[in-house]
């Protein structure tokens, strides 16, 4: 009966649209980030297709080797992207890495001036 009278579900409110943005030419947005990846001593099941082994054994604190970071710059405009893979996100290290990045989009012709991070 609700829904023969319109009366089942509320009317939605519009959706306000994306906030789009986009650059004109290489260099003028740079988007950094970093992912954490877990470091393994051996590989699993998933790899290997032995599931022979203990469930827990990935658990056990002998088996925690750490994690890698992926540090990535990627260009608004091109999608031209530099990445490093380094053992952590202390400032000493992503200093040098964003050196390092802008050196090199530079040499690629884009010339860096804005820098965008979440962090």
């Amino acid at each position: 009966m609700l829904r023969r009278h319109g009366l089942s579900r509320p009317e939605r409110c519009p959706k306000e649209p994306p906030n789009r943005y986009g650059c004109p030419c290489p260099g003028d947005l740079l988007h950094m980030d970093t992912a954490r990846y877990a470091r393994f001593e051996r590989p699993g099941h998933a790899v290997t297709g032995d599931r022979s082994q203990r469930s827990r054994d990935w658990m056990a604190p002998e088996t925690r080797v750490g994690y890698d970071f992926a540090h990535a710059i990627v260009d608004d405009y091109s999608r031209l992207a530099y990445v490093e893979l380094h053992p952590d996100e202390r400032a000493a290290t992503v200093t040098a890495f964003v050196a390092r990045a802008l050196t090199w989009f530079e040499q690629q012709g884009a010339r860096p001036r804005r820098l965008m991070t979440d962090g």
